[in-house]
């Protein structure tokens, strides 16, 4: 038996926040999709950053090697 005010099983406020939150995290997935799909066509994407190659002058200060 549900209390005057209960939707399955929560109060009503609590049953409004959850579905506030809910849509706050379809809202946040699709931020970070959007910023996944940004780097993956970035020259961040990891799969070009890991065919770059740093040559050993570059690592030095100019000084002694």
């Amino acid at each position: 038996m549900l209390l005057a005010g209960m939707v399955g099983g929560v109060s009503a406020a609590r049953a409004a926040n959850l579905e506030a939150g809910g849509e706050a995290l379809s809202t946040f997935m699709k931020r970070v999709d959007a910023v996944l799909r940004d780097l993956e066509s970035s020259v961040g994407n990891p799969k070009r950053v890991s065919t770059q190659t740093v040559n050993r002058a570059s690592l030095s200060s100019g000084g002694v090697d």
